[in-house]
């Protein structure tokens, strides 16, 4: 269901007044000046109802942030929970792995990019942002991934048998007892599983072929935790015709591209620094294309390049009649361009009576200013510090006070701050103004975690590939000795008896070897 929060309310009403005044160039085909998180801005303003917005930005470094931003003023402008916003604005990064090599992308990669085509394909995804090389990758079709998904409830008629297939054909890994992201088990009438998506997995139980109960455990315990009225099955994989595994290869229909997911005649496309998406959609093909030669060189029979990824002309294409977000203000071809003038919000780092000092001046010029807050400890102190210094400051959603306050502070995850002249709008970010660093969240699990979970089923003398060194035979745990102190590695052996120590604070450098020889 979807919730509308109190606190949104007087930020979308600050934001539509500044928007206001810019809405001649809001629909522009090309807009100049904008800084990242204006961007982000600029692209929730201009997705309407019942459309998608996909935005592509160059990098995958960009995406995280990009997502996190759009989240917070897709929330503000339609008055949304956080949580709706996280389901309704989609990262869609790379895979961020040789495909010739064997390596399989990370779960949580995996997963996103799953879960954003599954939200395309079912209608809830109101904006996806992705990186430029995101985008070539082709896919099975929209019909295969909605037929791989299921929502499950008490009272469904299944078996445990079907589910596994299901569970087995959407990516899950059997094991046995669930522990993992990504695992599943069948044992008699009871099926677990872990999505990438749950903090806890669900465990089903059946009696004959219909759902008796779905509750979630702990895993360490294996305790139950508390019964929930439904859960889904979502793929964490995209491609469903490319796996060794005989239980689940079948036929399937030509793969496409990510632009097949989207919605015909419903969808706008974005780019943020076009020419710099061209350049990256260039370099990373060029490498795979040095990978594809690699493989043949290497002896293999690799599929043909075409197969599993599209030609960046043809991605170059498609993009033609994205609207154009440029930083730079300079001349481009592409249909109305309009300049806007914004600035990045100056970093203070600490210097408050220097912020304090620009807040009064913005103030003086009359201008809105929203202070975003990580969280509401750092919101308390913002509003502390103002008022000290005699500038009234208020939360969002609060009783307002007789006159305008000069800054209205809320929580959210803002990565920067900006100015947008024109609208009389000035937006500072936690990170601009105070020392502490923000806390982002990273896709990869903490090393440790990686190891216990990517090697739980690792044998002696199954094979491994180090991002360096390449294919090697996994030997064992070693404990040697290094500057006095006892420390652990995993022993490779290469070729004519050569052995490598990989320390376990390095394995994220390795991955389990899944190419033709598995």
């Amino acid at each position: 269901m979807i919730t509308s929060t109190p606190q949104s309310l007087s930020v979308r009403a600050m934001l539509r007044t500044a928007l206001e005044q810019l809405d001649s160039k809001i629909d522009a085909t090309a807009i100049t000046g904008l800084t990242s998180s204006a961007c982000a801005l600029f692209t929730v303003a201009t997705t309407r109802c019942q459309t998608v917005s996909f935005l592509v930005v160059p990098t995958d470094a960009e995406v995280d942030p990009m997502t996190s931003d759009t989240r917070f003023f897709f929330a503000s402008l339609e008055g949304l929970s956080t949580t709706d916003a996280e389901l309704a604005v989609l990262p869609f990064p790379s895979l961020e792995v040789d495909p010739y090599r064997g390596l399989a992308p990370h779960l949580e990669v995996a997963s996103a990019r799953a879960a954003a085509l599954l939200a395309l394909v079912r209608g809830s995804a109101r904006i996806v942002v992705a990186s430029a090389e995101a985008l070539l990758p082709r896919m099975s079709a929209p019909a295969v991934m909605l037929e791989a998904s299921i929502q499950l409830a008490p009272g469904d008629e299944t078996s445990p048998t079907l589910l596994g297939d299901r569970l087995l054909r959407a990516g899950f890994v059997r094991q046995d007892p669930v522990d993992a992201h990504g695992e599943f088990c069948v044992r008699g009438g009871v099926v677990d599983f872990f999505t990438a998506a749950d903090d806890h997995p669900v465990r089903i139980e059946f009696i004959g072929d219909r759902i008796e109960s779905i509750r979630h455990y702990d895993e360490a315990t294996q305790r139950s935790i508390g019964r929930v009225d439904c859960a889904a099955v979502t793929p964490i994989r995209e491609r469903f015709d490319d796996n060794h595994n005989p239980e689940t290869s079948t036929e399937v229909s030509p793969p496409v591209s990510v632009f097949e997911y989207l919605p015909i005649g419903e969808h706008r496309l974005l780019t943020s620094e076009p020419e710099e998406v061209n350049r990256q959609l260039t370099t990373a093909y060029q490498r795979l294309a040095v990978a594809f030669e690699d493989a043949k060189t290497r002896g293999e029979a690799p599929r043909a390049l075409e197969h599993l990824v599209a030609h960046p002309d043809d991605v170059a294409q498609r993009l033609r009649t994205a609207v154009h977000l440029n930083a730079l203000d300079y001349k481009t071809s592409v249909g109305d361009s309009v300049h806007v003038s914004c600035q990045p919000a100056i970093e203070y780092r600490g210097r408050l009576a220097d912020w304090i000092t620009d807040v009064r001046r913005a103030h003086t010029r009359d201008e809105l200013v929203l202070f975003v807050a990580t969280t509401g400890g750092t919101s308390k102190r913002a509003i502390a510090l103002l008022t000290d210094h005699g500038l009234s400051a208020v939360m969002a959603g609060a009783q307002p006070p007789p006159s305008r306050p000069a800054v209205i502070v809320t929580v959210g995850q803002l990565s920067r701050g900006f100015r947008l002249a024109d609208a009389g709008l000035q937006v500072y970010a936690e990170s601009d103004v105070f020392v502490e660093p923000r806390q982002t969240h990273d896709r990869r699990r903490p090393l440790p975690q990686v190891f216990l979970n990517d090697f739980r089923d690792l044998k002696v003398d199954d094979h491994v590939v180090h991002v360096e060194h390449g294919v090697g035979v996994f030997v064992g745990l070693r404990q040697l000795e290094v500057g006095g102190a006892v420390q652990e590695f995993m022993e490779l052996q290469y070729a004519e008896g050569t052995k490598l120590f990989v320390p376990v604070e390095q394995l994220d450098l390795i991955q389990k070897y899944t190419g033709g020889s598995r």
